[in-house]
Formats: structure tokens, sequence, C-alpha cells
């Protein structure tokens, strides 16, 4: 017998090598293997490896119709990049009927390697209404019965009360509802609260201030969780301190915001049940455990769970509620009635048409001011609040509106302007209103009142979910046509599809006919969205790689609490959350126009614009817009205050009583205090931004031998301590002193190469790599390939504001190649560039920050490493000026 040839190139490795396989990936093979090939296949060899055999050889022939009598494997073949599993049988006789020989044959496919379900569609009542009307008589017994005698029809209406009625008996625990924006999902809840048993006590929970606030317009019994947070804990009678939020004696119905249920409960030894729970708009809410402003989501979760877990009934609303709701309850312990989905499509559909690059930038605003000078009220949403400010401002250059007809909405925005939000029917009636995604959700504008709807969106703000919501604040427009504007960076169709009949009336360009791009190129279409269960198993890789595993609360046999791991409900909602944040970046158009679709809206597609972009352009910016940006002039122009005054402000916005300027002053606190900066000037601003850097963040995570990460942590926020880790184990095997060491050239390939292949990073590539980019498409790092790897280790660099080399020897001499090729490059090791350009801040400019760092800290100095201290002792220092100056030093050390 010919033995196997073993796997040499990089790919091959990593498909077979046994330390890439988990336990997952085992079982999903065997899983396919029974069930589209041999149903008695089983494991064979070590445990971790992907060998396989079966038992019945006479009544299960292989995959290529050859029937193997003796011991012949199946060896299986896992491609992660394409989600595909293969089976490839290691015979290597040839049948004598056929003619054919397995080893030669293409290898079979299975199926996918992950693979998601969608369990809250078994069973699900689907309805179509307008409204959803509550009443329990609608679906009494006696007319249950005569439906099933054929007597009466059924309706949508019977449906959903007779759902409805199930849970007020008691027969689960939590009802789910799935139903358009605009279809009474509040005047359900609102009946429903009036019904006997009448709910005594009440916890609604949002996700968001503006709807909590919106909330509380609607239900003005209840408590806001704003006012409760300036209350102090009281004694009982038991003894016991018990907060506002828990003493359902003198605030039985309350509203809270998701992050602060954990701050309202801290006091409290005991959390009694309530009557009722409600989850308003609990998809978002469960997106946001893993937003980056969430502190204590590991205790907030468990609070929510144990809250759950206790309340006699339970509510979750929304109008994309799906698995993420349904597996985060289920999983919780939580008896679940069938969803109830209402698919009740708009009467007017709205249409919408994409527009791209400078020329429809122009396209998009000189639209908004055409429908201004005819008379016509516009609203706009815009992802990127920088864009809000530029947008206003233009507006007034031109003269079609004064300052007090434009309403613009941002998080920076006065609390008497989000004071409006609990009337929007009245705040809102101005010629242009212009919001940010701080008014995602919650408030409802059902006046008829604005004309044309614009969208302005661009990368790295909410999720296509979050801006279908946000494009429903206006329920009723006069004109169905929508102006989007997407920014670079979000992928577009790129072909042709069918012509329009002709331009719309009062198109500013005055083309005669328009196309559109509908279809997605090749290699787009090509690449495939992150699925959750592919989430679930990377975020179960990370909790297993680092170490305190935190567990999480869970109800067990006959109602008693006990702990689970936490790779249950909330390991999975982080799992859909991680899918959801991936493929906003990488499949944005397609995922955002799906929901369009879903909702029985119109999707024209991308329109290309002939003219060029002078030709339709505003009035120019000033010399400073360009270079500084609205958030710099904002830090720029904002006064220094101190850690008191920080907070005092910070409690006011919080109320929505801060005056203008205050957000801003807290703003340019909290950057000083980030970059240990006693004073601010524009030229540090120019450099660095005005967000705080994630880079810097990273490196002193590896440098600095005393951080201190965060203990209480889950999902992605929990891979910081593995991420320092795989960096310092990279920096370390090029042979550099630290991340910062530009003064020293690595070996070449040929020596670094086994060097590396040894590190947890290359080792398990595909999975240490998305915590470095979020996603990557190349699962593989070829590390024969020069290139591959400096892609690989910039990676790592690019995050801590560094970037990496291949330094350049020259090329060949004519004595060493052929004389008709090309001499080829020769390369020395990889070295780390002193200066960068763009985007990465580059080796001297962190040395600079370090310093900042240093400067406030000298125990941080102590700590480092000896030539990473001397290189920042000796570096000149650029920015003394800025931490010389005698202001507020209390407030930023």
């Amino acid at each position: 017998m010919r033995q196997q040839r073993r796997p040499t190139k990089p790919a091959e490795m990593a498909v077979l090598s046994a330390s890439n396989l988990d336990a997952y990936t085992v079982q999903r093979c065997l899983e396919l293997l029974q069930a589209r090939l041999h149903p008695t296949a089983y494991k064979r060899g070590a445990s971790r490896e992907l060998n396989y055999s079966w038992t019945d050889r006479e009544g299960e022939p292989c995959y290529t119709g050859n029937t193997h009598s003796g011991g012949r494997d199946l060896l299986c073949i896992v491609n992660e990049t394409q989600n595909a599993v293969f089976a490839k049988c290691s015979s290597e006789r040839v049948d004598s009927t056929t003619g054919v020989c397995c080893m030669e044959q293409p290898a079979h496919y299975l199926g996918r390697l992950y693979e998601d379900v969608e369990t809250w569609k078994a069973g699900a009542i689907e309805i179509d209404m307008r409204y959803l009307e509550r009443d329990p008589l609608a679906a009494g017994p006696m007319d249950l019965q005569l439906i099933r005698m054929g007597s009466k029809g059924m309706t949508d209406k019977i449906l959903l009360n007779s759902v409805v009625n199930r849970w007020q008996a008691g027969e689960f625990q939590a009802l789910l509802v799935r139903s358009p924006m605009g279809t009474g999902k509040s005047e359900l809840v609102k009946r429903i609260k009036a019904e006997e048993p009448v709910p005594q006590k009440i916890l609604l929970i949002t996700y968001r201030q503006t709807q909590a606030a919106d909330a509380h317009g609607k239900h003005p019994e209840f408590a806001h969780y704003a006012d409760l947070k300036a209350l102090p804990s009281q004694l009982n009678e038991q003894g016991d301190f018990v907060a506002p939020l828990a003493d359902q004696v003198r605030f039985p119905k309350v509203i809270v915001q998701f992050d602060s249920l954990n701050h309202l409960l801290v006091d409290s030894r005991v959390v009694d049940s309530f009557d009722l729970v409600i989850l308003d708009e609990s998809e978002s809410i469960l997106a946001h455990l893993s937003a980056d402003t969430f502190s204590n989501r590991h205790r907030t979760v468990n609070f929510l769970i144990e809250l759950l877990d206790q309340a006699k009934r339970i509510i979750a609303l929304d109008g994309h509620l799906a698995q993420r709701t349904f597996d985060f309850l289920t999983m919780s312990g939580i008896p679940c009635g069938p969803v109830v989905v209402n698919n009740h499509l708009p009467e007017r559909p709205l249409e919408f048409t994409i527009l791209e690059k400078d020329e429809g930038k122009a396209y998009w605003q000189r639209s908004i001011w055409s429908a201004l000078e005819e008379g016509k009220n516009c609203i706009v949403y815009s992802m990127s609040a920088e864009e809000v400010f530029k947008l206003r401002d233009a507006t007034e250059a031109t003269g079609l509106l004064q300052a007090s007809e434009i309403l613009v909405i941002t998080k920076v925005s006065p609390g008497d302007i989000k004071m409006g939000l609990n009337n929007v029917n009245l705040s809102w009636k101005r010629r242009l209103v212009i919001l940010s995604p701080t008014v995602e959700a919650a408030v409802d504008f059902s006046a008829r009142w604005f004309h044309r709807c614009f969208i302005y969106i661009c990368p790295q703000s909410t999720t296509p979910r979050g801006l279908d919501q946000m494009k429903s604040r206006v329920r009723n427009l006069e004109e169905p046509e929508v102006l989007c504007y997407v920014q670079a960076g979000i992928i577009l169709p790129s072909k042709t599809g069918l012509d329009a009949l002709g331009a719309c009336d009062g198109d500013p360009v005055g083309s005669t006919q328009a196309v559109y791009l509908t279809a997605m190129g090749p290699k787009q279409a090509a690449s495939r969205r992150l699925g959750v269960e592919e989430s679930y198993q990377f975020m179960r890789w990370i909790h297993k790689n680092v170490e305190a595993r935190q567990e999480t609360r869970q109800r067990g046999e006959g109602g008693q609490s006990i702990f689970a791991p936490i790779e249950d409900a909330v390991m999975r909602v982080l799992a859909h959350n991680e899918a959801e944040s991936s493929n906003k970046t990488s499949h944005f158009y397609e995922v955002f126009t799906e929901l369009l679709k879903s909702e029985g809206h119109i999707v024209k597609g991308v329109r290309q614009l002939d003219l060029a972009p002078k030709s339709l352009a505003g009035p120019e910016e000033d010399e400073e817009g360009p270079s500084r940006s609205y958030l710099k002039r904002r830090l720029l122009g904002a006064p220094d205050i101190s850690l008191e005054e920080a907070k005092r402000l910070q409690l006011l916005i919080n109320k929505k009583q801060d005056r203008e300027g205050d957000f801003a002053k807290v703003e340019r606190f909290n950057y000083r205090r980030f970059y240990k900066l006693r004073q601010l000037d524009g030229p540090f601003l120019d450099i660095f931004g005005g967000q705080h850097l994630d880079s810097l963040t990273l490196l002193l995570q590896v440098v600095d031998p005393a951080y201190q990460f965060p203990e209480d942590e889950i999902g992605r926020a929990k891979s910081a301590p593995l991420m320092a880790k795989l960096a310092r184990e990279v920096v370390c095997v090029l042979g550099l002193d630290h991340p910062l060491d530009y003064a020293h050239e690595s070996e070449k390939l040929e020596v670094l190469r086994p060097k590396l292949a040894a590190t947890e990073y290359f080792r398990d590539y595909g999975r240490c790599v998305r915590l470095f980019t979020g996603r990557t498409v190349q699962q593989i790092a070829d590390l024969d390939d020069p290139k591959a790897v400096s892609h690989a280790l910039n990676h790592i660099f690019n995050r801590m504001g560094v970037h990496v080399k291949h330094v350049r020897l020259g090329r060949q001499t004519k004595a060493d190649c052929k004389a008709t090729k090309k001499r080829e490059r020769l390369y020395g090791g990889w070295q780390i560039e002193p200066e960068c350009s763009g985007r990465i801040v580059g080796a001297k400019l962190m040395v600079q920050l370090l310093k900042l760092q240093v400067e406030a800290s000298s125990l941080m100095l102590r700590d480092l490493d000896s030539s990473l201290r001397r290189l920042i002792e000796n570096a000149p220092f650029q920015y003394r000026h800025l931490v010389e100056a005698p202001c507020m030093l209390e407030a930023v050390v």
C-alpha cells in the first residue's frame, strides 16, 4: 500500500492540521456524513482528526458508486473561507465494473460547515392587520369551537387574540410579537395592561434615552429611570437597603434603559418579581449588549435574566423580532408561545433611489434645495453627525431658510432640543429637520407635514436594521421617492439592471432617462455573509482562550435559579450581535435593501449620473472646513473644566437639562483625560483626530505589564488580554524589543518562517486575525509569500498605530537570473516604519503619546521595558507645552 503524501503547502496544513480543529468541526462533519452520505458513519482515529468510516459497506456505496468491502476511510476536508465541508475517499482500487478510482475523483460536497437555523418560525402565527386590535371576546371559547366545527371562518383578529388569550391564561410566560412600525404595538400593550388580571408591578425596558422619554410620554403613570437615579436607597421593613427601581411600593411601574438596569439595582439585596416585563424593541435591546459604551454588561445581563425569570408575564415587541430574541428567551428557560408575525405591507410603498460618488452627493444635496425652493418640507436622516452640520450650514448659506426653520438633532444637541422629542408632532414642524442615529427609534411623527425624505449613508455608524428603524420616524410622506446618498466605503451594485422609463418630475438634473445598477459584481456576489453559528463558535473560542470564565444565571428544574456557563443564552446573543456588526461592514447594501423589500418598499438601485460634480455643486465651503471637522472645532472652542464640573454637566446631559455648549465641554474634558493633556491645541487635533485612538489603548495593553484589564467583560470585549498576548508573542518572534522598535530589522523570511508558524497567531490564523480586523476573507496566511506575511503582520501592528515594511535590498544581478526574465527584488527582514501617512499614526508619534502617558504616571515609566523606557526618555518631547500649562491638573491625572 502506497503511503499517502504528507501535506506540505500551508493551505493543506491549515485544512488538515489537528491543532486547527475543535469539537464543533469534528461533530459537524460527522453529522453531515450521516445525513448526506453514510447513515452508519462513525469517527475513527484521534479525537481531533477528520477521519471517518462506516459500517454498512454493502448497503452504503461510496459517493463514486463503488462498494468498498475493506476498511477504507473517508477524510473530511473543511474550507472555512467557502463555508464548505467535503468528503474524500482514500481508496486507490479501480472498480472492475465502473473503471473508477475513488482517489482520482473530485471530493464530494457534503454541505455547509456553519448552518444557521430559524427555529422562531416553527409554529409562528402569521396575520395581516393594519392595526393590532385587542379584543379578548373575539377569540372566546364559543368562537373557537365554531371554527373547529367549520361553522365560522378563521380571521387574523381571532388568530391574534387567541394567542394573547392563551398567554393571559398562563399557558406560556412570554408573548412575542413581530409587527411593522406604525401597526399599533404600543396600543396593544396599553389594552393588555388594563385587562384582568391587571398587572400592578410593571417594568418597561428600552435601549435608548430617546426611547425611554417617548415611552414615558405614552405611559405617564410610569416612573422614569433618570428621575430614580437621583433618589437614594431606603431601608425596608427587613432592614435592607432597597434601590428605587426595586422599591415596588413607591415605584410599582418603572421605565428603565437597559444599561442603567445594573446601576439601579446595585444596592438591592433582593429583587422582587414584576407582574409584567415589557421588552420594547427587543432586538435592539439585545444588540445594545455589544455596544462599546455599555459598562458592566455581564452583571447587567445577569440582572435582566433574573428579572425575566421571576416575572409572571413577559411581552417582547419588535418590528424585526427574530432568532436573537427567541434564542435569548428560550435558552434562558423562559417558556415562549408562538411568535405572532404581522405581515402587513404599507398601502403606498416608498421608492428608494441610491446615489454614489461626488456627483451623486451633489445631486442629492441639490435635490434637497430644489424641494425647499418649491415650498416642500424635508426630513433628512444622516448616519454621519458631521454631515448633519455641513448640510445645515450649506443650506443656510443658500439663503433658502433661516436658522429658525432648520432643526438639527444629534447627541450634542442641548437639553431643550432633546426635550422636544417628548412631543415631536409639535417640535418637528420645521421646513428642514436633520436627524442623526441619536433618534434611531421610539419617536413617531404622525402629522402630515413632510413632503420629501432623504438619507445619508456612511460606514462605521449604525446597522442596516438601525437605519431601517430610523427612516420610519416620520410615518406620513407626501411623496414616495426617497433619495439615499451612500458614502465611499460601502460596496454597491456594479452591474446595470433595467432602465427606468423616465426621470421624475422636477428632476434638478433634467435627464430624460435614468439608468440603475441593481446587481453586485462577481467578487462581492461570491463574498458570503458571516453567520450566527460561525460567530457563536468564535465567541466560544474567545472565552476558551481567556482565563476566568464568566457565568450567567439560568432557570433550573423546579423554577430554581442555577448558574450555567455563559455559552448558553448570553453567548448566543453576542453571536447574533457579532454577525450583525460584521455584515454591517461587508454587506450593508444587501441587508438594508432586503429589509426594505421585506416591508413592501421598492428599491430602484444605484442611479448613474453623467454630469460632472462641479455642475451640481453647492456653495463653496469656508477655508477651514476641509481641514478641520466640526468635532475638532467644537473641542477647540470649548473651555476647560474640572472633574467636578464634568460630573455635574454629565448629570445635566443625562436629564436633558444641559445648555448649548455643555456637551462640548464634557467632550473636551474626556479627550484631555484620555491623552493626559492639561491643554489642547489645533495641531494636536489635526494629527490625532477628535476621537480616542484605539491603537493607543492596545499599545498600552501590550507594553505595560501592570495594565488592568476589565474583569467583568464578555464577548468580543473580553478578547483584549488575548490580543495583547498575541501581539507580544509576534513582536518577540520578530526580534524587536517592543512594538515601537523602529531601529531594528527582523531576520529574513527563511529564518523567520518556522518561528512564525509556531506562534499562536499563525497556528490559528483564521480566528486570531478576526480579533484585530473584525473579519477577513483570507483564513490562511501563506508563510511562503512575503506579501501575505506582511499583510498578516500589519493586522496586528496597524492596530497599535504603526506599520511594518519588508525591507528591500535591491534586485538580482544579471548573473543570478536568465536574460529573458525580469530581475526579481531581493528582500531582507521586516522593520517598523518610524513615520507613516494616512490613518496610521507611525512609531515616532506613538512614542509621543506614550510620553504623555508617562508624564502623568512615573510608576508606569518604571514598569516599562528598559529599551522602550530609554526610547521614551531620549525622544524629544513635541507636546511639552500641552502638559506644562497650569490648567485643571487634577482633572486629567
